[in-house]
């Protein structure tokens, strides 16, 4: 932190001393990074830059054995080189052998420069995974790919600790004890500490992508063999003709392929194509309309595809009888393996034929006996629907979702579960639809009935919709974790479900086992991966710290995909994010091209305004997406936007009265109506109006109810009854918020209650133990905030606040700068503003006059015409006259 590389990091420079405390020693290879605030620092510490004459590029200095490949290769080194030798260090003392050897001082630089060594819980089994993955980082030959700062790999390590000693108490029986007050101080401050009310609501800010699917696959089966599950056959059902002159039948073209697909994917001893994976196959190949005719088209498609043989059919009508027709064709050299032909009286039939086509299909890819899986086989209209009409209403509402035309859709698969109400393959989707159309309640409500009639679906299906069910709360994300992992398992090409699996990883912070679902989906096809894979991908880089990293992987999509507006889109978003606004806004323009009058290209607008300053700009996007006429979403987006313009211009009062406005138009029913109260009441907390606070996350709980996640609206409550004094009351709301959070994952609840317990102290002016906690929440925290909220911002805020009135302002100094830096800050404007009033405060208080005036004059520039902090307002502009 004070800009200082080593350069020489070795054992024989770390010692410890009789009072266990760790030392490092031997500066005489440092160097002292020369920027304008190292060289005010170094001013400060008497150290004359001046004469550091060490190194220069092309010279090799250091102890060959913990040298890092730049520094083996005269390169330029920073303070990652350092992280390097540390990580040398650490993997010596977890292995008891070090990663690079050789008998020469050349033979160990050749190492470093190019061998991968082990990962010591290979070779030490009784080591964590983790700490293993944690080494690997540190040793990355690109420096960009290892932890950044030491700060980044110190909160790694104490966060495997702390995962580490939550296990050991819980396997003893320990339980962690209840929040203790240790004194008060200034109780103005209180309003300042706030809770992320605001960033449930303003989340909702951010375009939120559909999570379905993105291919992929992955081997292995619980309980199938393990050659089995490697060598298993594999089928494509392609799109069967229509040799009729009858359009009424045309919906079968795909339908036939969908029942044929969802009857055949009961057996475990069949690798069978998604009809999902096939639909972006053929659109990228131009084939959604055409007849197979050519085997060349066939064979490309199978080895986009990946499967050995293909299924290829027409269908006619003549008279009242319906005729099916299918060849099985090996897709390497085109032989027939068999022709099957099946009719029926009448579509009623159809159902029937499918069942008879399927048994024929299974029965040509008999395995030895030792090979075969217990098989499965219940009628097409057991796993699916009795009514053939609802089933063509399905199809038809899937291929309109296929192509992202979600509300023409919902019609549609409406209609199917009307004709069958237990349609639970219709009923699943429908959540998926009304999900990425934002409707939160719908998409519960259906996830319900589709759980209501699991045994109406495939196995590969029913895992697949609990995975969706528990997904939809947070405090069953472990159960969508088991129920995704169980269709990945055992359906390894099920590319939905690993997709969903990688984002429920995501909400545990499990960001590299998320990352590996997410890479194995984009290895598989990294062009025609669905849009939300690689953003999601990338933003797992980025909270890890590799922003570069999750970049390149957005590039390389929009460029294989110049005429996808969501991957332009998606990689402008990624840039806002990380800071790099005029590449974003070139992206964002090409979207706009694609995709006219998109709510997300909007909502990124606004953004994008908010974060330039761009106040009449952003108002008049805001107020065009919340009149838009689209989604409810779009207009509650657009509504929440100019809310958040409001604060950061310190308008609090018509934020307030947008509140209300909000609350009388939107419709009770809406999933979205709990958030309007729970926005109000978090700016009700931070003007230091608890009372009003209170009544209005009351009302948010209550409105909650049983259906939604009441975690957010009971922790303000607590926060509000701590700042009025009622610590009875209080800890009564703790003791329901504990209830609650005890049905949640456990790395979710520790970091949640971590923080909660730092916002908590802080509120009841326990300034001291506030800080102790914070900055245990911070090191459970990622590097960085996801691009979807920003978490991370308030707690740093929170944590400056803590130790600024715990009388350590220069430690607060840290943590207001981090939180003035950290982006998006869109979402928080309350604690963004403040964080500029008290780096003016503290420095004003040491003496740095020129760093006060900036800090105040940002301050002033933001709240100087609003109604909020109207004395912190005024003391600014008396300090810049």
């Amino acid at each position: 932190q004070k800009g200082i590389t080593h350069r020489d990091l070795k054992p024989n420079n770390v010692m410890v001393t009789s009072e266990g405390r760790v030392k490092v020693l031997d500066f005489g290879l440092a160097k002292l990074v020369e920027s304008s605030d190292v060289a005010e620092r170094a001013t400060q510490l008497g150290v004359d830059m001046g004469t550091d004459q060490l190194t220069e590029a092309g010279q090799i200095i250091g102890t060959v054995a913990y040298m890092s490949p730049e520094q083996a290769e005269g390169k330029m080194v920073d303070s990652r080189s350092d992280i390097f030798s540390l990580g040398v260090m650490l993997y010596e003392m977890a292995a008891g052998e070090a990663p690079f050897q050789g008998d020469t001082k050349i033979s160990v630089i050749t190492s470093i420069l190019r061998d991968t060594p082990p990962t010591v819980s290979d070779l030490n089994h009784t080591l964590p995974s983790h700490l293993g993955r944690v080494i690997n980082r540190t040793l990355a030959k690109d420096p960009s790919r290892r932890f950044q700062t030491s700060t980044d790999l110190r909160n790694e390590l104490e966060d495997l600790k702390s995962e580490f000693d939550t296990s050991e108490m819980r396997r003893s029986g320990m339980s962690i004890g209840p929040i203790t007050r240790r004194k008060r101080r200034r109780n103005w401050a209180v309003a300042a500490a706030g809770v992320a009310g605001s960033l449930m609501i303003a989340a909702l800010f951010y375009a939120m992508w559909p999570r379905d699917p993105g291919p992929g696959g992955a081997p292995g089966a619980p309980g199938v063999p393990a050659a089995f599950a490697e060598s298993r056959p594999s089928l494509a059902v392609l799109y069967f003709e229509n040799l009729s002159d009858d359009a009424s039948l045309e919906w079968m073209r795909t339908g036939l392929t969908d029942m044929l697909v969802t009857d055949l994917s009961q057996s475990p001893n069949i690798r069978v194509l998604a009809t999902d994976r096939l639909y972006q196959i053929l659109d990228e190949m131009g084939q959604l309309t055409q007849p197979m005719n050519s085997f060349e088209t066939v064979q490309a498609v199978a080895q986009e595809a990946d499967v050995e043989t293909v299924l290829l059919g027409s269908f006619a009508k003549a008279g009242g009888r319906i005729r099916i027709s299918a060849r099985l064709q090996d897709a390497d050299n085109g032989e027939i393996l068999t022709s099957i032909s099946v009719e029926g009286q009448g579509e009623e039939s159809i159902f029937e034929l499918v069942d008879e086509l399927t048994r024929r299909i299974k029965r040509q890819f008999e395995m030895p006996e030792p090979m075969m899986v217990a098989d499965i086989d219940k009628n097409l209209d057991e796993v699916s629907t009795k009514n053939l009409e609802a089933y063509r209403y399905y199809t038809e509402g899937v291929g309109l979702h296929e192509r992202y035309q979600e509300e023409e859709a919902v019609p549609l698969l409406e209609h199917a579960v009307e004709l069958d109400p237990n349609f639970a393959m219709a009923l699943a989707k429908l959540s998926v639809v009304h999900g990425n159309m934002g409707d939160a309640e719908k998409a519960k409500e259906y996830a319900a009935r589709a759980m209501d009639n699991l045994d109406r679906l495939s196995e590969r299906e029913r895992f697949y919709v609990e995975g969706r069910f528990y997904s939809l709360e947070p405090q069953t994300t472990g159960e969508a974790v088991a129920a995704y992992k169980k269709v990945v398992e055992k359906y390894p090409d099920h590319t939905a479900a690993r997709h969903n699996l990688a984002a429920e990883l995501m909400k545990l912070d499990e960001l590299d086992d998320a990352i590996t679902h997410y890479e194995e989906l984009m290895r598989a096809e990294p062009k025609r991966a669905f849009p939300a894979t690689p953003l999601q991908l990338a933003d797992a880089y980025g909270r890890r710290g590799d922003i570069e990293r999750g970049f390149v992987v957005l590039r390389k999509f929009a460029d294989a995909n110049p005429d996808n507006a969501a991957a332009h889109l998606n990689l402008a978003n990624y840039l806002v994010w990380s800071g790099r606004s005029d590449e974003a806004l070139a992206e964002l323009e090409i979207a706009e091209s694609l995709q006219p009058g998109s709510g997300q290209a909007q909502s990124l607008r606004v953004n994008m305004d908010i974060l330039d300053e761009n106040w009449a700009s952003a108002s008049d996007r805001a107020q065009r997406l919340a009149e838009s006429g689209g989604s409810l979403l779009w207009q509650f987006q657009g509504l929440v936007a100019q809310g958040l313009i409001d604060l950061f211009q310190g308008r609090s009062q018509s934020a307030l009265d947008l509140v209300r406005q909000v609350a009388g138009e939107l419709p009770e029913a809406s999933s979205l109506a709990a958030q309007v109260p729970l926005f109000g009441a978090s700016i009700h907390f931070d003007l230091g109006d608890y009372p009003s606070a209170l009544r209005a996350a009351q009302l948010a709980a209550d409105m909650v109810g049983e259906q939604q996640d009441p975690t957010e609206a009971l922790g303000l409550v607590a926060l509000s009854q701590a700042a009025m004094g009622d610590e009875d009351a209080a800890e009564t709301t703790v003791e329901a918020l504990m209830a609650v959070t005890r049905e949640m994952p456990q790395r979710m609840v520790r970091r949640g209650e971590q923080v909660f317990r730092g916002r908590y102290a802080l509120a009841l002016g326990d300034y001291e133990l506030a800080a102790e906690e914070l900055e245990r929440a911070v090191r459970m925290m990622p590097p960085r905030p996801s691009m979807e909220g920003n978490p991370h911002l308030r707690v740093w805020y929170s944590l400056g606040l803590a130790h600024f009135e715990d009388g350590e302002e220069e430690l607060a100094v840290e943590w207001f700068q981090r939180a003035i830096d950290s982006r998006p800050h869109t979402f928080d404007p309350v604690a963004y503003v403040r964080s500029f009033y008290y780096l003016g405060r503290i420095h004003e208080e040491l003496g740095d006059d020129a760093r006060a005036r900036h800090f105040y004059q940002r301050f002033v520039d933001f709240w100087g015409d609003g109604d909020m902090d109207r004395d912190k307002v005024e003391e600014a502009r008396e300090f810049l006259e």
